[in-house]
């Protein structure tokens, strides 16, 4: 007699495109806030059909700010929900213990956690193997696009490697010059001010590079076109770029800091001057956007478009990175305003995808580097972790920020596609508020292999 044979489930077929979204410093009462002001609390995109999710920790292998030489974990810094929701003293070890963009980034394209500030660099002090290196050999095409500065930690965190994040010129240089990188897009022209504005004199050009490309404009550099009108990113989304015989962009929308984020705002607290206080009391979308810039969504298609010539397939990251930026000035409209620019961008991916192989060709993940701001309800310094209030549908929701800086909160992560069901099968602990939940070196891992 012969045993019958067993049935035979042969391992998932890795996707042959990979897009890696994160939405910068946006936890999950900055998901829920945008949520809310849209009316789609528990209803966005990624909550829908055919999408896993998890809670994910975030923390960083230490704290210091350069390689220690040891590789160890620092204990004091593992998640711990009993200390993350202790109403006593849950507000101050959640405020001592974050990570990084750079750190966290890190963990994204290589699997393994590292120092603050780290750009894929590790406590052993030397450089990591990361997402652009095995996309790269594996005869893939990779690309990066955020709303923030393209040299910025989470962009930078997929290409290049450097000890320290703030490095930004050689960071830029390695990006644009010694990576073969097909797209790099995102904002912080040296030319713009924050309403996109052309200035008299050039601002920092350190985050791209220190090169005078931007003093003297040219249309191509070392066989790279370069775009930067909002117009150009429209033709490339639609197919329509005279790519001038290039096969790859850099894109500097024309605007300091982030698209829309830093744009001028009114006298809105009354006291007789418009500074960053007046966005703390801006009403939702209450200032006029930014028209010379192109949307998240629109350079996304763009790149996607560029990427997927290659038919060995790509890797695409996608960063909506000024939700981070406003929650560390505690803006609560403009924090909104960002999270609901990503939602938009992930619809926008999704409509892509689907136009483009489906969900067996292609692996979407969608998630947040680390939580910022400490976002709570509107009486969460006298209430202990307050739930934030909903306060209707195009208003900005009852919430405060607790802090300045980033958390060790758990953030959420969802995946949709190709091998995103491996999302359920990591290994996990519990939380009480938010259930069970992986690391996030579970997620590169994921990414990685």
């Amino acid at each position: 007699m012969f045993a019958p044979l067993l049935a035979y489930s042969p391992p998932p077929e890795p996707a042959p495109n990979v897009i890696l979204m994160i939405a910068d410093g946006c936890g999950y009462n900055s998901y829920a806030a945008g949520a809310m002001a849209e009316g789609r609390l528990g209803r966005e995109i990624f909550n829908g059909r055919g999408w896993n999710t998890r809670a994910m920790s975030t923390y960083p292998l230490r704290t210091e700010k350069a390689p220690g030489g040891t590789g160890q974990q620092d204990p004091n810094l593992v998640y711990d929900p009993a200390k993350a929701w202790d109403k006593t003293d849950g507000y101050k070890w959640l405020t001592d213990t974050p990570t990084d963009s750079g750190a966290s980034a890190t963990v994204y394209s290589t699997g393994e956690k590292t120092y603050r500030h780290s750009i894929c660099w590790s406590d052993l002090d030397k450089p990591m193997v990361n997402a652009y290196d095995r996309f790269q050999w594996a005869g893939k095409s990779v690309g990066v696009v955020t709303s923030v500065e393209w040299s910025d930690a989470t962009p930078a965190a997929m290409i290049a490697h450097n000890r320290n994040r703030e490095d930004h010129v050689e960071i830029a240089r390695e990006m644009t010059e010694t990576s073969q990188a097909t797209v790099i897009m995102g904002a912080c022209h040296p030319w713009f001010d924050g309403s996109g504005k052309r200035s008299a004199t050039m601002g920092d050009a350190s985050w791209v590079g220190n090169r005078d490309i931007f003093v003297k404009p040219m249309e191509t550099w070392n066989g790279i076109r370069l775009i930067e009108t909002k117009a150009d990113f429209q033709a490339l989304a639609e197919g329509k770029l005279d790519m001038k015989g290039c096969t790859r962009v850099i894109g500097t929308a024309q605007v300091a800091g982030g698209l829309q984020v830093n744009r001028a705002t009114r006298d809105w607290n009354g006291d007789g001057k418009t500074d960053g206080e007046d966005n703390k009391a801006a009403p939702l979308f209450g200032d006029p956007r930014n028209t010379t810039v192109p949307e998240l969504g629109t350079m996304a298609t763009g790149a996607l478009n560029l990427l997927s010539k290659n038919q060995k397939g790509f890797f695409l990251m996608v960063e909506g990175g000024a939700v981070d930026h406003a929650n560390h000035f505690n803006w609560p409209s403009r924090s909104v305003e960002e999270a609901l620019d990503f939602f938009r961008t992930v619809e926008t991916v999704s409509g892509w995808i689907e136009k483009h192989g489906g969900w067996k060709r292609n692996l979407l993940i969608v998630t947040t580097d680390h939580e910022c701001g400490f976002v709570l309800g509107p009486n969460s310094d006298k209430v202990p972790f307050e739930a934030i209030v909903d306060n209707g549908i195009g208003k900005t929701p009852g919430m405060r920020h607790n802090s300045g800086g980033h958390t060790n909160a758990l953030v959420p992560v969802f995946a949709r596609g190709a091998g995103a069901e491996q999302l359920k099968k990591f290994p996990t602990k519990h939380d009480p508020v938010r259930g069970d939940y992986i690391d996030n070196t579970d997620l590169g891992r994921l990414l990685r292999d």
